[in-house]
């Protein structure tokens, strides 16, 4: 199944619970949603981004990464990644901020042997 791509001209399905009815939002809305559930100290979004991902998504792309650890790192006090969190239990990730704050934040360890 492929990733859903996104427009800025599109409308949105957003899904809630089953008590309520599906609701097309606008793609400014959808920014507008985005930059208000920020963490981890991301610019401003002027658009829908093309690398949003899901956490098992965005582990399945930095290999040796767990979803739950993905996930865990949301939750330091200092320095977490950047990302959006929609809900309590509902985060995305933007790919590029992702990678960039890895490097950011990544060691080199020497080993010897």
């Amino acid at each position: 199944m492929g990733r859903l791509k996104l427009s800025l001209t599109a409308t949105y399905r957003i899904i809630g619970t089953t008590r309520t009815r599906l609701k097309l939002i606008a793609a400014k809305d959808v920014v507008s949603i985005l930059n208000n559930a920020r963490r981890g100290g991301q610019p401003m979004l002027l658009e829908v981004p093309d690398d949003l991902l899901t956490c098992e998504e965005m582990a399945a792309e930095l290999h040796g990464v767990t979803a739950r650890d993905l996930y865990n790192w949301t939750h330091r006090t200092l320095k977490v990644p950047p990302h959006f969190l929609l809900n309590t239990h509902c985060r995305r990730f933007l790919r590029s901020e992702v990678f960039r704050w890895l490097d950011e934040h990544t060691k080199i360890v020497r080993r010897t042997y």
